[in-house]
């Protein structure tokens, strides 16, 4: 695929002089055929008999006699007009190629007096619009660099023309073979095409069916529909996905100023404060008296609708007490349980040390609302140790939670999560027909 070599000078003078057709019959069937790229074309092939013919010989000479091949209707006929890139171009020959795993694809060379030639790649319904490059990209390994943009080897193997019909720029036959690799960055590809010793890169871009379907006028009746992934199908998600990560950036952003401000205004007000000491009950009757709750001082809780958080602390060892502690509204007699279990243990075994557990606890009640409140608690211990435990409850109205953050930034990344999930399922669906799947250990 590619387009004629010509210099400068012949590029100036093709500017200026009326683009001409010609019209001749065939040798063979007698068919009209019609040279568009006159002085141009080296082979044509007949579109009635598929015989393949001198376009440089002014008798149009057999260069080969048709094949006995199936015949391949192209979505785009010989002949077409249609305007792409704000420039008409009229397709003058159609290929079907294929692997030697049964894939088969179409190819049309489209051809423009001013501009050259360009090729149409159809593949499942999906299309590419390629054009020469003399640019060559920097090959390393499977991945290759062309102006400035990454693109990873996404098939390698040899192609075979099945059909060909209309004129081409070069000698071409059925049966003839040659060595293709893909490269992608979606939606640009870059090919090369080896034969013998000469190889051609093309550049090519992924068009939308519809742009093609408008653009030659083509009946949706014959118009092949897409199926699947194109290799250089443009992923709908991957703009979703960077939208929906910005959109994070800036709730994350907002959420912390929030918390930063509400950790700057807070009262952070200790409104009770006690230790206690809890010793390991000896006899049924001191069970039965530690198993009673206590009532603390009365405190008020100032600030509508505020947190509070009750801290506790112990120096337990290798052993644990629970504080069963309940709010309790004076006034309304109603009580909010607010329970907690301190425990911790140590130890060596396997040659190692361990250590399990903490000195402190912490609860946190939301919305509790103003009033004169005191803490009725009881408490049960339990371990190893024996000895006395020292505990201490502390009651601080109105503190800033890093739960509160934490949860919101979980909820807010959910979208944007789900977003790259799709994203990434998309590409593991497009690169699952290829060979070198950067996916493929998943």
């Amino acid at each position: 695929m590619g387009e004629t070599v010509n210099t400068k000078k012949s590029r100036r003078k093709a500017t200026q002089v009326k683009p001409v057709a010609k019209s001749f019959n065939c040798p063979s069937c007698g068919a009209t055929l019609n040279i568009t790229a006159v002085g141009r074309s080296i082979t044509v092939v007949c579109k009635s008999c598929r015989t393949v013919l001198d376009a440089t010989d002014p008798n149009f000479s057999i260069l080969e006699k048709a094949h006995k091949s199936h015949k391949v209707s192209p979505a785009i006929p010989i002949g077409s007009r249609g305007t792409v890139g704000g420039k008409m171009w009229e397709c003058i020959g159609f290929m079907q190629r294929g692997d030697s795993y049964g894939y088969r694809w179409h190819e049309y060379l489209l051809f423009n007096p001013y501009h050259g030639y360009r090729w149409l790649f159809e593949f499942d319904g999906h299309w590419t619009w390629f054009k020469r490059s003399y640019e060559l990209p920097d090959l390393t390994s499977n991945e290759i660099e062309y102006k400035d943009q990454s693109y990873k080897l996404f098939t390698k193997g040899s192609a075979e023309v099945f059909y060909v019909v209309g004129e081409f720029y070069w000698r071409v036959k059925v049966g003839d073979k040659s060595k293709v690799k893909d490269f992608i960055s979606p939606p640009y590809t870059v090919s090369s095409e080896k034969v013998e010793n000469e190889e051609v890169w093309t550049f090519g871009q992924y068009l939308e069916p519809e742009r093609i379907k408008k653009a030659f006028k083509l009946d949706g009746k014959y118009f092949p529909e897409p199926v699947g992934i194109a290799p250089n199908q443009p992923s709908p998600h991957k703009a979703e996905a960077k939208k929906a990560l910005k959109l994070l950036f800036f709730a994350a952003c907002f959420m912390i100023t929030v918390h930063i401000f509400r950790s700057a205004s807070s009262m952070k007000k200790e409104v009770f404060h006690n230790t206690w000491k809890r010793s390991f009950p000896t006899s049924r009757v001191e069970r039965a008296e530690l198993k009673k709750a206590f009532n603390t001082r009365p405190f008020e809780l100032t600030k509508k609708k505020s947190n509070v958080k009750l801290k506790g602390s112990a120096n337990v060892n290798n052993s644990w007490i629970w504080i069963d502690a309940l709010l309790v509204n004076e006034q309304t007699g109603k009580g909010i349980p607010m329970p907690m279990e301190i425990s911790y243990y140590h130890g060596y075994s396997g040659g190692e040390s361990w250590r399990e557990g903490s000195h402190n606890s912490s609860r946190v009640i939301q919305n509790i609302p103003p009033g004169r409140y005191y803490l009725s608690i009881k408490t049960q211990v339990g371990g190893k140790t024996i000895r006395d435990i020292n505990y201490s409850v502390s009651l601080i109205q109105d503190v800033p939670v890093l739960s509160n953050l934490i949860i919101s930034l979980i909820l807010i990344g959910i979208f944007p999560i789900f977003k790259f999930f799709r994203r990434h399922s998309y590409e593991v669906q497009r690169w699952s027909t290829s060979d070198y799947s950067p996916y493929s250990e998943e």
